[in-house]
């Protein structure tokens, strides 16, 4: 494996001192995918694939997700804004980790929708998505992802911003609160 950067270094003690159950040898294995990508696309936030993906995870340690979703949440950005093949996806990660992938990357197909939806079209959409995913993890990743992105959205122009936030309460505040975890909703709302 190549040497991983200051910033994977950096997460990778911070998370193996926050939890005694990850796997370390497998999130450094996905971060070094990552880095070895070479993705340059940067993310809705203008930050790496890299950066957004390991902030993902930092969300997720906090629920003591399984090393499957944190290494899930690390890639997924680098997939999302790139071009990574099946094939290298399950050489590199495994079979697991494309399925999550793959079905995280599926909830992105209600997006279009939300723009027209009624508030009880929206509603639907909500059980939809937990329709669409066989795994909960799925969900968190994307509630994850959301976090994320509000969290770093002040750089962005308000209307863009006001079409996230919106999205945020129509969708994953409520499925967050439909899932049990208050920690996620509050944040969201």
């Amino acid at each position: 494996m190549t040497e991983l950067s200051t910033l994977s270094k950096t997460w990778l003690e911070a998370a193996k001192q926050s939890s005694d159950h990850i796997n370390i040898e497998q999130l450094a294995h996905a971060c070094a995918f990552v880095e070895n990508l070479n993705e340059k696309t940067p993310t809705l936030l203008s930050n790496s694939v890299l950066e957004q993906g390991l902030n993902m995870a930092t969300e997720l340690l906090a629920l003591n997700a399984d090393n499957d979703t944190l290494v899930t949440a690390i890639a997924y950005p680098a997939i999302y804004y790139g071009q990574v093949s099946r094939e290298t996806i399950e050489k590199q990660l495994g079979k697991n980790i494309y399925k999550l992938l793959v079905n995280a990357k599926q909830i992105e197909a209600v997006q279009p929708l939300l723009d027209t939806a009624s508030t009880k079209k929206i509603d639907n959409l909500r059980k939809m998505i937990l329709a669409i995913v066989d795994d909960v993890r799925i969900v968190l990743i994307k509630l994850a992802e959301c976090l994320v992105i509000l969290k770093y959205l002040r750089q962005h122009d308000a209307p863009e911003r006001k079409a996230i936030a919106q999205q945020t309460m129509d969708i994953y505040a409520p499925l967050a609160n439909r899932l049990g975890i208050g920690q996620f909703k509050w944040q969201l709302e």
